[in-house]
């Protein structure tokens, strides 16, 4: 085997030197190859340490995640929960509301009154309920505040009103009631009940007010009526007291009167007709005779005595009048009486013509009482025509009396002047009313067939014209004294408990030739009577007398024969009446006093029928 040679081995040598060099570089390659694996495990252990670490934290994430999304799984849930119960509750509530509103509906549809509320200045922010009933406005007039509900209230309950009204919008949680009067749209005066009060915001300052309003008109009219009532039942009573009074008073002074009138009236048989007291004696009766008169006015006003008409002049019972009201009028007063018809005649009663006289010439001069002025009475006769007489519904075409009364005072309101009829109307304080009222008047005038008008302006007065029918009729003299008296013979038991009358009544009669017994003790006129009732043919018995009326007198008597004719006298008797002592069987019922002429021609008209 050949040797290599050296250019082989030059050769093999680089070649082993190549392949050092290359293995060098290899190994070096291979090491730099393995740092680099190295680094890059080592980058792969970090990444993968914070992979881990961050698959942990996603993990943790996740759970928390997870956590969190069961949380609020729960919360939805719970709060899915709460809204199905606030969505129920709110149900609910729209359903009391809709039934609350229904009910508010159907309450105020039906409601009597008016509901409303307003801002604090009373600013409308709506009415309900009957508010066209109530005022005649509707709803929208006053929510648009065309009117104000202030501009129906009654002016004169319009300042009181305000007042209360300042008063709720300025304290706190005020409430109250009021009752005042409205205008309503037709002119209607009504009267409406209030309750009101105040509403607050959170601060306790007042910023609504809110109420209802009610018609109380009737029970206002109806309280005015017991009013009336009560006023005309106290006045019943106050006539019946008056009367009670009046009738004690006029049984004590007809006695008087009649022992005055029968002993004048026996001195004047005793007394020749040319002796100077004589005429006296006259004065003396016919003062006696007026004073008559003035009781039975009396016994008239307190309603004691009955109506009794008769063709009368009124000439005189205007002059009598008046001369009664100048002693009681002030001198600031001119009194002016005109007559044109002193001889005309009219039906009537004295005693009422009297009383209307007198009631429309106290008015009168009651509108003067200030300042004074001129009271005018006046008769005249008028003849009314067809058209004239239309005025008048209740007169027909004819001759009539006119009595009229005229003031210059202050006047009648136009207001009221159609009211003044009505009875116990009046514009008078309770001290000032001292008349009968001119529904009073009215009615007597309508009794006697006439009618009464008035006339007023204020400021300058008022006239009253009374029309009375004139009738064809004389009226006939009643001069007591001057009628012949007629006489008799029969036996006659005078009773009464008052020993003057007595005395004079039985010596007036034996005057008339009639043979008389006398007592003042009803016991002892019973037995008397037991004694002689064969021989008496006439009783005269007082009514008023203690233990025995005359009445249960007569009873008594009449009980014993019932035959025996009774004559029944009273000053005054409220427990019995002509037709009541008629009905009883007595004979005739005869007033106190009497003139010795009336008497004597009741007791022959008695015993001649008997």
């Amino acid at each position: 085997m050949a040797k290599p040679t050296c250019k082989a081995l030059e050769q093999r040598v680089k070649g082993l030197e190549r392949e050092a060099l290359e293995g060098k570089r290899a190994e070096e390659a291979l090491l730099e190859s393995s740092r680099r694996l190295q680094v890059a495990y080592d980058q792969a252990i970090v990444y993968a340490q914070e992979l881990n670490d961050e698959i942990a934290e996603r993990k943790r994430a996740e759970e928390a995640l997870k956590k969190a999304r069961n949380t609020l799984e729960e919360r939805v849930e719970e709060r899915t929960a709460e809204l199905k119960r606030e969505i129920a509750g709110r149900k609910r509530v729209q359903k009391a509301l809709r039934e609350s509103e229904e009910l508010y509906r159907s309450f105020v549809q039906g409601f009597q009154g008016i509901a409303f509320r307003s801002r604090i200045d009373f600013t409308p922010i709506f009415f309900h309920g009957s508010v066209e009933e109530i005022s005649g406005y509707t709803e929208d007039e006053f929510t648009s505040g065309n009117p104000r509900w202030d501009q129906v209230i009654h002016p004169d309950d319009l300042p009181t009103i305000s007042e209360s009204s300042k008063e709720i919008s300025s304290v706190p949680d005020h409430s109250v009631e009021r009752e005042y009067r409205i205008i309503h749209k037709d002119g209607d005066i009504r009267w409406v009940h209030e309750i009101i009060e105040s509403l607050c915001d959170r601060s306790g300052k007042p910023i609504m007010v809110q109420g209802a309003i009610y018609d109380v008109t009737d029970r206002k009219r109806a309280e005015e009526e017991k009013s009336k009532l009560e006023a005309e039942l106290q006045q019943v009573h106050k006539m019946e007291a008056l009367g009670t009074l009046a009738g004690g008073i006029a049984h004590e002074f007809n006695n008087i009167l009649w022992i005055i009138i029968g002993n004048t009236e026996l001195a004047l048989y005793e007394i020749p007709k040319r002796h100077a007291s004589r005429q006296t004696l006259e004065e003396v009766l016919k003062a006696c005779l007026h004073a008559e008169a003035v009781v039975k006015q009396i016994l008239t006003f307190s309603r004691q005595t009955e109506v009794e008409k008769q063709p009368l002049q009124i000439g005189p019972t205007v002059e009598e009048g008046l001369s009664l009201l100048r002693a009681s009028l002030p001198t600031t007063i001119e009194i002016r009486q005109k007559t044109e018809c002193s001889s005309c005649t009219i039906m009537a009663d004295p005693t009422q013509i009297h009383q209307v006289l007198i009631n429309l010439c106290t008015n009168a001069a009651h509108a003067m009482r200030e300042k004074g002025g001129v009271l005018e009475v006046s008769v005249v006769a008028i003849e009314l025509e067809e058209d004239t007489v239309a005025q008048y519904p209740d007169l027909k075409p004819g001759s009539y009396l006119t009595l009229s009364v005229s003031d210059t005072g202050h006047g009648i309101d136009d207001k009221i002047i159609d009211r003044i009829f009505e009875p116990y109307f009046t514009t008078k304080g309770l001290a000032d009313v001292t008349g009968m009222g001119l529904s009073v008047v009215h009615g007597i005038v309508k009794s006697h067939g006439g009618v009464i008008a008035v006339q007023s302006e204020q400021g300058k007065g008022t006239t009253f014209h009374i029309f009375f029918p004139i009738i064809d009729s004389e009226v006939v003299s009643k001069t007591k004294a001057s009628r012949p008296v007629p006489r008799g013979n029969e036996r006659i038991l005078l009773v009464d408990d008052e020993k003057a009358l007595a005395d004079m009544g039985k010596k007036t009669l034996e005057r008339l030739g009639y043979e008389v017994i006398a007592t003042t003790n009803t016991t002892e006129a019973v037995d008397l009577f037991e004694k002689h009732h064969d021989k008496l043919d006439l009783v005269i018995t007082d009514q008023t007398m203690p233990n025995m009326t005359g009445g249960m007198l007569a009873k008594e008597l009449m009980r014993i024969r019932p035959d025996i004719p009774i004559i029944l006298c009273t000053g005054y008797s409220e427990m019995i009446t002509k037709d009541k002592a008629r009905d009883m069987g007595i004979r005739e019922f005869i007033m106190k006093p009497l003139v010795t002429c009336d008497l004597a021609k009741t007791i022959r008209k008695v015993l001649d029928k008997g």
